[in-house]
């Protein structure tokens, strides 16, 4: 529909959609038209809503989390890989088709380590990537080294220290593994930040909180490609009619409807340029 009212179509009549409407909704610093893409919008405001009721202090997030989530911590659903109860009222059906891209946007910050759990949990710094073996994860929880806490041995600033293979009584491949992990850690760069071990929503700025904005720019530019050179910004703003800079803009990505353009389109028309032939 917002495409449709983009290039003019009406009930009656059909008009070429000139570019897609990805392209057109990205922000004008990234070479789009500004304009929102609705759905995703709302996909944002329903996670900025779906955290103040699983994580907010207000007595209406409490009876959300009473009714649905049982009383149970955040951190307990995150590692069951879903999120309360699957049924409910409107507003928590709504909450829970964003579940996915909610619950994949929750991460742990540093500070005592002492809730993170080793190959589960999801840091700050730390990347997806990593990979624990499950013969690694049962030989450091054979020797209880079930939390992050276990595995550092100190904090110089905000980087940590893990213990060594041999600290850790791992021996053979499982030392193999350690090392590599450590150094995946170091590459990807853990740090400490909060005053105590906190989830937060590792968006953009890795705020406690979620921004909307953030949440939006994540679900618009997921698999998005953004063009390689950029329609001047100065021109947005330089005054000139609407209409005027849309058409440099469509120009500048060669998205005018050409005959060039439109025979890509199989709009079958001669080939041959009418004013130079």
């Amino acid at each position: 529909m917002i495409a449709r009212f983009i290039w003019g179509c009406g009930k009656d009549h059909n008009k070429f959609h000139v570019s897609k409407l990805s392209a057109i909704t990205r922000p004008k610093n990234l070479g789009g038209w500004g304009i929102l893409e609705l759905a995703k919008f709302r996909k944002a405001l329903l996670c900025k809503s779906m955290w103040k009721a699983v994580m907010g202090d207000s007595l209406w997030s409490l009876a959300i989390r009473a009714k649905y989530m049982y009383n149970r911590d955040m951190s307990f659903w995150i590692r069951m890989e879903h999120i309360g109860s699957q049924t409910g009222s409107t507003i928590w059906r709504g909450f829970k088709k964003l579940e996915p891209h909610f619950r994949n946007n929750i991460i742990w910050k540093f500070q005592t380590s002492t809730q993170i759990l080793i190959g589960r949990d999801t840091f700050t710094g730390g990347a997806r990537k990593i990979h624990f073996s499950p013969r690694l994860l049962r030989a450091l929880r054979k020797r209880g080294k079930f939390y992050w806490a276990n595995a550092i041995r100190q904090w110089e600033g905000a980087i940590p220290i893990c213990k060594s293979a041999d600290e850790l009584q791992l021996r053979g491949d499982m030392k193999v593994q350690w090392d590599d992990v450590l150094f995946a850690l170091h590459g990807h760069g853990i740090f400490r930040l909060a005053d105590k071990d906190l989830l937060i929503w590792g968006g953009m700025d890795g705020s406690q909180r979620v921004r909307v904005k953030y949440v939006y720019q994540q679900l618009l530019y997921a698999g998005d490609e953004i063009p390689g050179e950029i329609f001047p910004l100065s021109l947005w703003k330089s005054g000139c009619p609407t209409k005027i800079i849309i058409f440099a803009c469509l120009v500048f990505y060669n998205k005018n409807p050409t005959w060039e353009n439109l025979q890509k389109h199989n709009w079958h028309r001669p080939a041959i340029c009418p004013l130079c032939r």
